[in-house]
This record gives C-alpha cells, sequence and structure tokens, in this order.
C-alpha cells in the first residue's frame, strides 16, 4: 500500500509541471478579413476564414443575428450567444467582433466567437 502511494505522489508530482504550462500558438498577423467591404468582394472564401470587424452592432435581427455596420457598409451576422461574455454594448459603442466566415449558398455567412469593446 505505501508503494502504490509513493508511485502515485511521485507521478502527480512528476506530471504536475505538464498539466499547468499554457498552451503555445502562433502570435502574429493573420490574413483575417477586416471590413465589411472585403467580405462583400470576395468571390472565394476558404471554410473559417478568419474575420475581425470593428464598428457598430446596430441592431438585433432576429435571435442571435444582429447588423453590423463599420466604415464600408452593413452585413447581418451571428454571435454566439457565449462571445458577449459580461460586455453590454449599445449601437453607439465601438466594438471589435472576432470570428470566421464562410461561403454558402445563400451567400456568405459570419459566425462572430468573440466581442470586445474597442479601445476609444
Amino acid at each position: 500500500m505505501k508503494k502504490s502511494i509513493r508511485v502515485l505522489t511521485a507521478s502527480l508530482l512528476i506530471a504536475a509541471p505538464f498539466g499547468l504550462q499554457a498552451q503555445g500558438g502562433f502570435q502574429g498577423p493573420n490574413e483575417s478579413i477586416t471590413t465589411v467591404a472585403s467580405l462583400d468582394s470576395l468571390s472565394i472564401v476558404s471554410d473559417d476564414q478568419p474575420v475581425t470587424l470593428a464598428g457598430h452592432i446596430k441592431s438585433q435581427v432576429k435571435g442571435n443575428h444582429y447588423r453590423f455596420a463599420d466604415a464600408t457598409g452593413e452585413i447581418v451576422l451571428e454571435i454566439d450567444e457565449d462571445a458577449w461574455g459580461t460586455l453590454q454594448v449599445t449601437p453607439d459603442m465601438k466594438v471589435i467582433l472576432i470570428g470566421e466566415a464562410e461561403k454558402t449558398v445563400t451567400g456568405i455567412e459570419v459566425e462572430i466567437d468573440q466581442v470586445r469593446q474597442a479601445k476609444p
């Protein structure tokens, strides 16, 4: 029994530092779509094309679909419920939306995973 406890304790001590390390990844620019106009002008969008838009959420269209506008145009997009976090957004507040775009038979769909308040 004591041997089992020692082995378990030793394995936990060895494994603990590896479980606490942060996930690595690329830290640099991506080829993200950044304006509504660039979404409209794309003829080919790959699945899960990164999107980072800055502008204003003008209104809720239906459910989790919202009308968004930037300096180049307007689009209706889908914002996941958990994308809001604790942020309360008004039409006057400038926000940054992060998500993905993909081409469907009806056009380009944009799904937003994260909503952030833009820095003034």
